[in-house]
């Protein structure tokens, strides 16, 4: 996917010279990433996955991996011993943490970095309630996934019912939150940290989302246009963040 393919592209872009095997779920995606070498997977959630992995990562002696999107960092993560190579992941805690927007918000909250709380809505009566002690408008989305999965902006209560109607007649079992809606500008900051000491870092705005007319919300996590930006607070909140769920962090961390 995009994110994986940026990744490739900042690899390339460096003066090292890589050799990169790259695996997708999807035989026309394959064409897509600058890689060396591409191989077609099962989808991470299939039981021989870590199996097909391993095998490639003899045939080919990968020295490091690195999993993306979500999906399969969750996946990764949860069976990095069986994995025969190295990579560069945060502790199994702190994946588990920040893949779930409730737990992180809960995390941020109780270090006062939060200010409002978040709600757990799973029936009209709880966007109600949240409506009324947060005051509308409201972002309402679901607890897991990326890609702004589930989510959308509640002007009225009546459009969160629906929301939420809508994906329960679809048999989803997502959880959704509700959290004040921050309007302004839309940045993201992206960092490398080893033993709770921040490496690098770097922040983005976000001017335009691709297709953001075929999502309700406008998001549809992967922006077409973004610029680096310098920003002293923007810096200390993001790192805050991550401090605040894992002291001794290592890995890649990005803070929306």
């Amino acid at each position: 996917g995009a994110p994986g393919n940026n990744f490739i592209l900042s690899l390339r872009d460096a003066p090292e010279d890589f050799y990169i095997v790259g695996t997708d779920i999807d035989r026309y995606h394959l064409e897509w990433p600058n890689v060396d070498k591409a191989y077609l997977v099962p989808i991470c959630t299939e039981p021989d996955y870590i199996e097909v992995i391993n095998q490639i990562i003899e045939k080919e002696s990968i020295d490091f991996i690195h999993p993306q999107p979500d999906v399969e960092v969750r996946v990764f993560s949860e069976k990095r011993e069986e994995i025969n190579t190295a990579h560069f992941l945060p502790n199994k805690q702190t994946i588990r943490t920040l893949q779930n927007k409730l737990e992180s918000a809960r995390m941020w909250k109780s270090k006062g970095l939060h200010t409002r709380p978040t709600f757990v809505v799973n029936t009209p009566e709880d966007i109600k309630e949240a409506a009324e002690k947060l005051g509308l408008p409201l972002w309402m989305r679901a607890t897991k996934g990326a890609g702004a999965r589930g989510s959308t902006l509640v002007t009225n209560i009546d459009t969160g019912i629906h929301w939420l109607k809508y994906w329960r007649s679809r048999n989803s079992n997502w959880k959704f939150i509700v959290q004040t809606y921050l309007p302004g500008r839309d940045y993201a900051f992206q960092s490398i940290w080893q033993d709770g000491e921040l490496i690098t870092s770097q922040a983005r705005e976000r001017l335009e989302y691709i297709y953001p007319y075929l999502a309700p919300s406008g998001r549809t996590g992967t922006p077409v246009v973004a610029v680096t930006v310098h920003r002293d607070e923007l810096n200390e909140v993001a790192t805050k963040c991550i401090r605040a769920v894992d002291p001794k962090a290592s890995g890649i961390f990005c803070v929306d």
